[in-house]
């Protein structure tokens, strides 16, 4: 535990010990609640106007404020070790992926997913073979009967452009397909509901 040295003008110093683990922080938040129980149990034992209610509702309310930020810790200490790990090294799907990186290393979910990869690679074979033609027939001297292999060259393009469309077609009408099949779920749930 560190400790924080404020300086005031007018008050001097004060220490105040800072929270550095998950357990100093529950411990803290659960001494603040036994200290506010407290209280309001002596209010109700001096015979103060404390109604019974109030006083089970504001401690209710305490017990759920506890009970936020225990959550609210959680998640925050669960997205630190997340984001310690390597991207590589971490599992996380397609529609989770918050960046480029993420995206790309993310791994499928969906047949929509799995066309968006069968598009990308074949588009990147398109290129290749395109380069490959343009290499071939600018190298005509070099390279013997250049014209059948710029020619195998530009038909390998054409083929992979022809999966780049086919399967961007079919990722697409999957997609629209799981879409409307969660809509119509979903209007069905709230038929059921009422």
């Amino acid at each position: 535990m560190s400790i924080q040295i404020n300086f005031n003008a007018g008050a001097g110093i004060s220490f105040n010990s800072q929270i550095h683990s998950y357990t100093q922080l529950m411990e803290q938040n659960r001494s603040e609640l036994c200290q506010e129980t407290n209280k309001m149990e002596k209010k109700n034992e001096e015979g103060t106007n404390v109604v019974p209610d109030i006083l089970k509702q504001e401690t209710l309310n305490l017990v759920q404020m506890v009970n936020d930020k225990e959550e609210i810790v959680s998640e925050i200490t669960q997205e630190k070790s997340q984001e310690n790990v390597p991207p590589i090294l971490r599992v996380i799907d397609r529609d989770e992926a918050k960046t480029f990186t993420e995206y790309v290393i993310s791994r499928p979910t969906r047949f929509a997913h799995k066309c968006e990869e069968v598009m990308m690679g074949t588009c990147v074979a398109a290129i290749l073979s395109g380069i490959g033609a343009i290499g071939t027939i600018y190298h005509s001297d070099i390279i013997p009967s250049h014209n059948q292999i710029a020619l195998g060259f530009v038909c390998a393009t054409g083929v992979c452009l022809l999966g780049t469309v086919l399967s961007g077609v079919a990722g697409g009408v999957s997609d629209c397909w799981q879409e409307r099949k969660n809509r119509l779920m979903q209007e069905k749930m709230e038929h059921t509901r009422d």
